[in-house]
């Protein structure tokens, strides 16, 4: 009886052992993007409405400044924004480790607003994708979204049929990976990253442009 629990135990232990040295995935930069628009609404206005949009597409904010007008994300999935706009139960695989992290700032010109958001996109693992095009289709909806809350127009750069045809150029390997472990991974880079954004403002190197 002793025999047994002693091998189960021992069996329990390494089981942890493999789990904790379990390898994941470095996330690899793909670049970033920006796009800006012109809202009428006022800063407080616009900080609002884009709030509401990146929380209900499934991004938490890690930083937000009403006087600077300024709201930073944690990284979000892709494939996650895309089921938050409902179209499609089932992500392509080229989203489904691509992560978004999104910088919206507001800066006043004259009457208007002008509105700059800035995507910076990491993929888990392998693949070959063209990240930067299908990360900013998203955004585009984003930022067109948050411009007709406040009563503005953007118009995107990459059109469906322009999307579509870079999901079906795309080979990304299906394989499986600790997801949770992951989302924690870039949840940490996220947090870390906007401390750091936050530290750089106060030192006066931020400077919001079109």
């Amino acid at each position: 009886m002793v025999l047994r629990n002693l091998i189960i135990a021992c069996l329990a232990l390494a089981g942890t052992g493999c789990a904790g040295t379990r390898e994941v995935a470095a996330p690899v930069d793909s670049g970033s993007e920006t796009v800006t628009f012109l809202s009428s609404a006022t800063k407080e206005e616009v900080m609002d409405d884009a709030t509401a949009a990146l929380v209900s597409s499934d991004f938490t904010i890690t930083l937000a400044n009403e006087r600077l007008g300024l709201l930073q994300t944690d990284y979000a999935s892709v494939a996650a924004v895309e089921r938050a706009y409902g179209d499609s139960t089932s992500s392509h695989p080229a989203l489904r480790d691509l992560y978004v992290r999104l910088t919206v700032n507001t800066e006043s010109r004259g009457e208007d607003q002008v509105v700059q958001f800035k995507g910076s996109f990491q993929r888990i693992g392998p693949g070959s994708a063209p990240d930067r095009l299908i990360g900013l289709y998203w955004m585009e909806r984003l930022a067109e979204d948050v411009a007709r809350r406040g009563g503005g127009e953007y118009a995107p750069r990459v059109s469906g049929e322009i999307y579509a045809r870079a999901l079906e150029n795309t080979v990304v390997p299906d394989a499986r990976r600790n997801t949770s472990r992951v989302g924690q991974s870039m949840r940490a880079v996220g947090i870390v990253a906007a401390v750091l954004f936050a530290a750089t403002l106060l030192a006066g190197v931020f400077t919001p442009g079109v």
